[in-house]
């Protein structure tokens, strides 16, 4: 994996990489984020529009959470959100 300089832009991690999430993938490039997919199914259809992906099963918490701290995502934690 080549490491891209990161600066202001945006990174968004979507959790998934079915088709229903390729609008919300177009949409995030459109307002200049860098999107990375996290998916435990390689070939799903999604990844091929984002910039990256991440083999993770996304039913595990702790494993997508150590690799969106790893890939510098910056977590919206509340009380809805299944990571706090």
């Amino acid at each position: 994996m080549v490491e891209q300089e990161r600066g202001d832009e945006k990174r968004l991690m979507i959790l998934g990489g079915s088709r229903y999430i390729i609008p919300v993938i177009k949409k995030a490039h459109e307002l200049g984020c860098y999107v990375i997919t996290c998916d435990y199914l390689p070939d799903n259809i999604a990844h091929k529009y984002s910039d990256e992906y991440v083999d993770v099963s996304i039913v595990e918490k702790d494993k997508v959470l150590e690799r969106a701290e790893e890939l510098e995502i910056e977590l919206q934690k509340s009380e809805e959100n299944c990571f706090t």
